[in-house]
């Protein structure tokens, strides 16, 4: 009946799709190692990419370097050149290490990290 408040309503449910797919994050770097310690700036190129099913990936790409020197390498994508300085403190047996690391998170909220090193070596036998 039109206007009763008793008549039957139609109800519709959905059912949440939860993403647990861990997306695909892969990451290199040009150079693993730079040798002499000349210090000279030599261009390492990040390459890498993240995919996921859903198609959004938000990527944020960090460059840390343990003598704070490389800060301010600006936005970092993959394809992005860094310049790093071939030198190392002499007091330093274990050399010197830049860190890269990328964070990727997909659309539901998965996050996958990877990172890559490039190291100055004391001398070529630390390595």
């Amino acid at each position: 009946m039109v206007g009763d408040s008793n008549a039957c309503k139609d109800v519709f449910l959905t059912e949440a799709v939860v993403d647990t797919t861990l997306l695909e994050l892969h990451l290199w770097l040009s150079a693993q190692i730079l040798w002499p310690p000349n210090k000279k700036f030599v261009e390492v190129l990040v390459g890498g990419s993240a995919t996921d099913d859903s198609g959004s990936v938000e990527v944020e790409i960090t460059l840390i370097d343990e003598y704070g020197s490389a800060i301010g390498q600006g936005v970092l994508a993959f394809g992005s050149s860094l310049r790093l300085e071939a030198w190392r403190d002499g007091n330093y047996t274990d050399g010197r290490i830049y860190t890269v690391t990328v964070v990727a998170i997909d659309a539901g909220g998965i996050r996958n990290e990877e990172s890559a090193t490039v190291l100055v070596p004391y001398d070529m036998t630390s390595k």
